[in-house]
């Protein structure tokens, strides 16, 4: 049963590193930027600008730790469950 554990423990790791480094690499190789530019005005009235762009990666950091703790919790526990046999 433990086996089991470990091996959705590796699976969800590698599904979670592969789902936050996927982005970062097509946005690498296409040059890819984040930003969108909006123009709000009308004929009698200020115009605004608004430009907007990505603030932060705080969430793929989190994402990244995560995958990478579960990698390694699964690798331990699957070696683990081998070894006590």
């Amino acid at each position: 049963m433990k086996k089991v554990f470990s091996v959705i423990a590796i699976v969800a790791g590698v599904l979670l590193l592969l789902s936050a480094a996927a982005p970062m690499i097509a946005g690498a190789i296409l040059e890819a930027r984040s930003y969108s530019v909006g123009i709000i005005g009308g004929a009698d009235g200020p115009t605004a600008v608004f430009v907007a762009g990505t603030l932060g990666a705080g969430s793929v950091v989190v994402q990244i730790v995560a995958g990478v703790l579960l990698l390694v919790v699964g690798v331990w526990g699957y070696w683990k469950s081998r070894v006590g046999r």
